[in-house]
């Protein structure tokens, strides 16, 4: 089952060992307009967990942040009445989102979230230099493209460079042959929104759910945040799309989902 949701963020309001198991480190930022916003893999944004820093910046340049600190945060009831909670924080305690998709038996172990640990990043620039061309290698193709995490790509790419089999339906494309198969070669390439967009996937049944210490509820949650450079007030904004996909067997009712957000202004 999948549901979709849309969010948006305003420049004035909020919006090693597997033993170990150490959170992995891998950002990146939306930065194509006049907000500088940092998303991480592990499910949350707007800060720097290393130095406890923030980092959501506008205007872009300023050294100013509009936010701290933010999360998506979910609960539900299975059949049985028993309560499944995921509410990323400050990560006092640990992770209760972990980087990557889960198996078919519903859960992530910490070598494949290693390989998933990566944020996609595609500039609509990319994508008009792709669509200029008459034919497509490896070696003219961006990287962007021909590594995205699309079904069926024998080109993806993951975490330092791990090669990934993607079987299911992940990161949305063109498919241009209707075949269900992602073949940048052919053509096809990454349906993203905005003239810039990151694409990256999480899940909250992977080694640890420590943060909230309550039961998993077994989503994985495909997340895009994308942005505008329009030289208009849509310049100030920041959107989000999560598509969660119930991976586990349960039915959820009074289902609740929405952001966690520490906002600081200035």
């Amino acid at each position: 089952m999948k549901r979709s949701l849309l969010f948006a963020f305003l420049c004035c309001s909020g919006t090693a060992g597997i033993h170990a198991q150490t959170p992995f480190a891998t950002s990146d930022s939306v930065n194509v307009n006049r907000i500088n916003a940092r998303m991480l893999v592990h499910g949350d944004m707007f800060w720097n967990p290393a130095t406890g820093v923030a980092a959501c910046e506008f205007p872009q340049g300023s050294g100013k942040n509009i936010n701290f600190a933010s999360a998506l945060w979910m609960s539900g009831y299975d059949g049985s009445g028993q309560l499944h909670l995921t509410a990323q924080t400050y990560r006092q305690n640990g992770n209760d989102y972990w980087p990557g998709p889960l198996d078919s038996s519903d859960t992530l172990t910490y070598a494949s979230s290693q390989n998933w640990a990566k944020i996609w990043k595609v500039n609509n620039s990319d994508l008009q230099y792709f669509l200029g061309l008459t034919t497509h290698t490896t070696t003219n193709t961006p990287q962007a493209i021909l590594t995205w995490p699309a079904k069926g790509n024998v080109n993806a790419q993951g975490n330092a460079g791990a090669a990934l089999t993607i079987t299911n339906d992940m990161a949305p494309f063109i498919d241009l042959n209707g075949n269900g198969i992602y073949e940048p070669l052919l053509g096809e390439y990454p349906d993203i929104k905005g003239d810039q967009a990151l694409w990256w996937v999480f899940s909250d049944n992977g080694p640890t759910h420590t943060q909230s210490n309550g039961k998993p509820l077994g989503v994985e949650v495909h997340a895009m945040a994308y942005a505008y450079s329009r030289g208009t007030l849509i310049d100030n904004v920041i959107y989000f799309d999560y598509t969660v996909v119930n991976r586990s067997p349960n039915s959820y009712s009074n289902m609740r989902i929405g952001l966690w957000d520490d906002i600081d202004l200035g």
